[in-house]
């Protein structure tokens, strides 16, 4: 599989995808599978980390995959997803994926950063008062 899926830190608050060269839609729902085990070993909130540093391009059939990841329920414990090195035609895609299942993207909260470390500051910024103390 050409994305790998771990806790990103021991108090699993964080789980980071890691996109590969040559990953693939079914690496992707395989991928989101994995996430969901590892949600459903919580009960908190856990934000998400969707690393594309070290991919190429978005597989063939972009916008119509993308649409039928929108479709999708978010699992109950995610909190905000974070796009790493997303490059603009990923961008593009996301906003796209808006635009075709609008009523499903309201219920994702999806920003982007360039680097792991931005995106570790993000979260941290977007966290409750009582969980940053």
């Amino acid at each position: 599989m050409n994305i790998d899926v771990q806790w990103d830190n021991d108090a699993k608050t964080i789980i980071r995808y890691v996109y590969k060269n040559g990953w693939n839609w079914n690496d992707y729902f395989s991928a989101i599978n994995g996430a969901a085990e590892l949600l459903d070993t919580v009960e908190h909130p856990v934000d998400i980390v969707m690393d594309f540093r070290h991919a190429n391009m978005l597989p063939q059939g972009a916008i119509s995959q993308m649409q039928r990841a929108f479709s999708h329920t978010r699992h109950p414990n995610i909190r905000l997803t974070v796009l790493v090195g997303a490059n603009a035609f990923i961008r593009t895609i996301e906003s796209i994926g808006r635009k075709l299942v609008p009523s499903a993207a309201r219920q994702w909260d999806i920003t982007f950063a360039a680097t792991l470390e931005e995106a570790h500051d993000i979260i941290a910024a977007q966290k409750p008062q009582e969980q940053t103390t």
